[in-house]
């Protein structure tokens, strides 16, 4: 939170591992698939690790499911963000777009909304054509937001799309971003039970306290019910990236991690009582953690609104 952590000397470290090339298929210099790369970000999350995995990774698997890999997947600090614009000649031009570390990235991947049509692309940083702002949202220091502002910058790499596949496209992504809050939310309970455990009011642990142990079980039950979005999500993105029903899980799966990750960091931060609401206690990285994140794609709501539309839709 004070800046005191060399974050490029943990990136390398992370490299060094081979973290970020998980889920990149072998072709591309990477091991595993979309299972092994949700444990890895449920343990990020967990950990609340100060470094773009999240979006680099995140990114890695939108150009991976558009058909735009290459062996620099994962080698280099990504971001991804959504903006409607236009693509012109290998040239992007898009709206303000809000991107998870994107000060510190080496490149940004769109996806680019243009009337019935929609482009993935990936432009290289810095780029003359790319304005960056100062940092917006700035909940948690140690995961930033940035506004980038992108007017006739070069493209990398390009290709265009049907706007019905917007969803398909999204599904990693949503994956990667939710299976990270699991982690956030998971992190939280773990910290809050340990707490109630330890922790001795009027004779009696905590923790024996009906009315606590209500509040507790309630969380549990938002952690596994998003778990288990998340898992079965990860099956779909690795078995069948590009049907519709994928994209509707991932919408479920994102809107369910961020309900959890935000109601559990705050019953943490509730339940540590006067611990909880100082800076030295750990509970409000949890909770800025959670609130910087799930501003990352769309909130809970518009996801389970779409999910709903998209199911409303299959049965006209």
């Amino acid at each position: 939170m004070a800046g005191d952590r060399d974050v490029d000397e943990l990136w390398s470290t992370l490299l060094d591992s081979g973290y970020p090339q998980i889920g990149v298929p072998e072709r591309f210099g990477g091991v595993g698939d979309a299972i092994d790369l949700t444990v890895l970000l449920e343990e990020a999350g967990r950990a609340l690790l100060p470094v773009p995995l999240l979006p680099t990774v995140a990114a890695s698997q939108l150009l991976l499911l558009a058909g735009l890999g290459d062996d620099r997947l994962g080698l280099r600090r990504s971001t991804l963000g959504v903006a409607e614009g236009r693509v012109r000649d290998a040239r992007v031009t898009c709206g303000p777009v809000r991107v998870l570390h994107g000060a510190d990235a080496e490149s940004v991947v769109l996806i680019v909304t243009e009337d019935t049509n929609l482009h993935v692309v990936e432009v290289d940083l810095p780029s003359s054509g790319l304005v960056t702002s100062d940092s917006v949202n700035d909940l948690d220091p140690s995961r930033p937001m940035t506004k980038l502002t992108v007017t006739d910058a070069a493209t990398r790499r390009h290709r265009e799309f049907p706007t019905a596949d917007r969803h398909q496209l999204l599904g990693p992504a949503r994956l990667c971003i939710a299976a990270d809050l699991v982690g956030v939310s998971a992190g939280a309970l773990d910290r809050t039970v340990q707490h109630i455990l330890d922790r001795r009011q009027f004779g009696r642990q905590l923790a024996a306290f009906q009315a606590v142990k209500h509040q507790m079980a309630d969380a549990y039950v938002r952690v596994e019910k998003a778990r288990s979005l998340v898992l079965g999500t990860a099956l779909a993105v690795r078995d069948e990236p590009l049907r519709p029903r994928t994209g509707q899980l991932s919408l479920f799966a994102l809107g369910s991690s961020i309900e959890a990750a935000v109601e559990v960091s705050a019953r943490c931060v509730q339940l540590l009582g006067a611990m909880g609401v100082t800076f030295e206690a750990d509970a409000h990285l949890y909770l800025r953690r959670s609130h910087q994140t799930a501003l990352a794609l769309e909130s809970a709501s518009a996801a389970f609104r779409t999910a709903a539309e998209i199911e409303r839709q299959s049965h006209v």
